[in-house]
């Protein structure tokens, strides 16, 4: 009976608190979206060896889990070259950040854009080769290596653009090279009662019908009054004001360590446990259902105990230290592929699959597959020309063919030093047999370039080109009354 009476209490209060969520209270902010910040900055390891080192490890990882997925962070050092995956070349000479820039740029949104030295030439290029306005593109330098997070660049975007208190950003990383249609995350209905909307990636929002691609989706959320489960991912994109901004400096690395995405879940429970004498009662609704969370991975078995979908705008308010609808939170579902598929993986798989969509449609199906081609074939141009400035670009297949080398040389020496606990573990339970495991020890990757530059690296299982291509030709089509109508809600500019 008591059991009874705390779930009732527990419900109404739930009810009362999502009421007030979706209230008016909220001071109405700017619509659409007018300003968007873009990260190019990725942390710096504290040598080569180190960074090969995680990659290596990280590789080794998922091997052993036998994830669908096998995405290692491409870890970022600088001696005589910055291995900045942020200017590795996507299509000709023109580096991944490029693309964001001009699909934001003349989506007529203002760019702030954080970066290293070579981003920021890379935009005064993008700036005298599109003649763009003075103020579109903003660039603002990542600083130093000591300092460098997601919270960093977060606090430098912000800044940057000038973010008022009743306006929102649309972030985003700058290794989503086919995220070109932001126009239903400008235009959000939430955007005016919201100070912060998360975008999570769900499997089941992003290919209702058929994948293009694997990705390794980690926790799990159930819509309880529709009997739906959600698999989800980390968000890539979320749009805020300056109210929270500094609420999303200080948690941001917590949910992203390394810039590296994961179990949000486990990243939840950490930070409102910090956060109970803060929000009592909101955290006394959710934690309970947090604590209680399992995700049981063995042989694709089902998920224990799933997270209430409904929690999930509750969290956020705690998370961005909110309160009620003054500041309201909303937790959304991402629903292009390409705001889920990052650049993290490189050589493989993520720079391959996106290089070879490139490609394969080549110079004369280049405005098939994306808006703006003729920007992008001009900016290649004008970095032939520049060459010189980007010792990156300089011999982009010799570059990566020897960090595969080296990646390789190293490998087993890595591997040796893995906890040998986690392989008893997974041969104890018989989800590694020994074969396995001497093939696991023994990976290496191909060369990523033959000879004579092309790219011969085989796509990860699962990489659908030609469905992609398909799917970017359907979406390039719908993007004209997308843009038409976002548009028509910012009206006459000056």
């Amino acid at each position: 009976m008591v059991g009874e009476i705390f779930k009732h209490f527990i419900t109404q209060l739930l009810h009362w608190y999502t009421s007030l969520a979706g209230g008016d209270e909220a001071e109405g902010n700017k619509y659409p979206i007018a300003k968007t910040g873009i990260s190019a900055s990725f942390n710096v390891e504290n040598s080569r060896r180190e960074a090969d080192m995680k990659t290596n490890t990280e590789m080794i990882g998922y091997l052993l889990k036998k994830s669908p997925c096998c995405t290692t962070i491409s870890y970022r050092y600088i001696d005589e070259i910055d291995d900045n995956k942020f200017m590795y070349p996507l299509y000709k000479n023109v580096p991944m950040a490029a693309f964001q820039i001009i699909y934001s740029a003349r989506s007529g949104l203002q760019c702030a854009v954080v970066g290293s030295g070579d981003i920021g030439k890379l935009c005064d290029i993008v700036t005298d080769t599109l003649g763009l306005s003075d103020g579109v593109v903003n660039f603002v330098h990542e600083g130093l290596v000591n300092t460098l997070s997601l919270g960093n660049s977060i606090k430098k975007l912000t800044e940057k653009s000038r973010l008022e208190d009743n306006e929102l950003m649309l972030f985003q990383p700058a290794d989503l090279p086919l995220f070109y249609s932001a126009f239903p995350y400008l235009s959000d209905k939430k955007i005016p009662n919201h100070a912060f909307i998360y975008y999570l990636n769900a499997l089941e929002t992003i290919f209702p019908d058929k994948k293009l691609f694997e990705r390794n989706f980690y926790d799990v959320v159930e819509d309880v009054p529709h009997g739906r489960r959600y698999h989800l991912k980390e968000a890539n994109i979320f749009s805020f004001t300056n109210r929270v901004a500094d609420q999303l400096v200080d948690i941001a690395d917590t949910f992203y360590t390394d810039r590296k995405g994961g179990r949000q879940i486990q990243a939840m429970r950490q930070v409102l446990v910090e956060k109970m004498l803060e929000h009592p009662v909101d955290v006394a609704v959710v934690l309970p259902s947090l604590a209680r969370y399992r995700t049981r991975r063995r042989r694709n078995e089902q998920e224990q105990h799933p997270l209430n979908l409904a929690y999930l705008d509750i969290i956020g308010h705690i998370l961005a230290n909110s309160g009620s609808s003054k500041n309201g939170v909303a937790v959304s579902f991402n629903t292009d592929p390409f705001a889920l598929r990052d650049v993290d993986g490189s050589p493989v798989p993520d720079f391959t699959y996106y290089r070879k969509i490139f490609d394969t449609v080549g110079e004369d199906g280049l405005e098939k597959i994306i808006p703006y081609a003729d920007d992008i074939k001009k900016l290649n141009r004008a970095i032939e020309a520049h060459k010189r400035e980007f010792h990156i670009l300089q011999d982009f297949p010799g570059f990566l063919n020897e960090k595969v080398r080296r990646l390789n040389l190293s490998y087993k020496e890595d591997f040796g030093q893995i906890d040998n606990k986690r392989i008893e573990e997974r041969t104890s339970l018989g989800l590694l047999t020994a074969n396995e495991l001497k093939i696991i020890e023994n990976n290496q990757i191909p060369m990523p370039f033959d000879a004579s530059g092309t790219l011969v690296m085989p796509l990860a299982p699962g990489d659908d080109i030609e469905g992609t291509i398909q799917y970017l030709e359907q979406k390039r089509f719908l993007l004209k009354g997308q843009q038409q109508a976002y548009a028509k809600l910012r009206g006459p500019q000056t």
